[in-house]
């Protein structure tokens, strides 16, 4: 034990282990606090193409739609977390939608329409534009 240095040799005793033991868990503690948050992320919800290619899908198998295409516009939400002044953007959810169908020129469609993505998103008709797609 001689040939240890006078740091190690402290810490080989009962006080040098909980010094040593409290030193790893301030040094965990540290890393948790540094990350984003990453490793506890609640599993999100579709977000942009997932939620219109989904919407797209239905929407199009409404009885006279025809064709459809969708686009979702999100709000976004900048959160700061204080701890380094770190500053996170994220989805604070569809705000508004334009939906591009064949059958758009047939009022009950554009009506259903509508409806369907009320009902899917809950966003107010003022919310929803439908439009008649151009023919190819």
């Amino acid at each position: 034990m001689s040939g240890m240095p006078d740091w190690l040799r402290k810490l080989s005793g009962a006080k040098g282990l909980k010094v040593l033991i409290l030193i790893v868990t301030l040094a965990v503690a540290a890393s948790l606090l540094l990350m984003d948050g990453t490793l506890f992320a609640p599993i999100s919800q579709p977000q942009g193409n997932d939620i219109e290619k989904r919407l797209a899908s239905i929407l199009s198998s409404i009885d006279g739609a025809g064709k459809v295409s969708v686009m979702v516009y999100e709000s976004s939400v900048a959160a700061s977390s204080g701890w380094l002044n770190e500053t996170k953007q994220s989805s604070g959810g569809p705000v508004g939608v334009v939906v591009v169908a064949e059958g758009a020129g047939n009022l009950r469609v554009q009506f259903e329409l509508v409806r369907a993505v009320q009902t899917l998103l809950g966003l107010p008709s003022s919310a929803i534009d439908v439009f008649q797609r151009a023919p190819e």
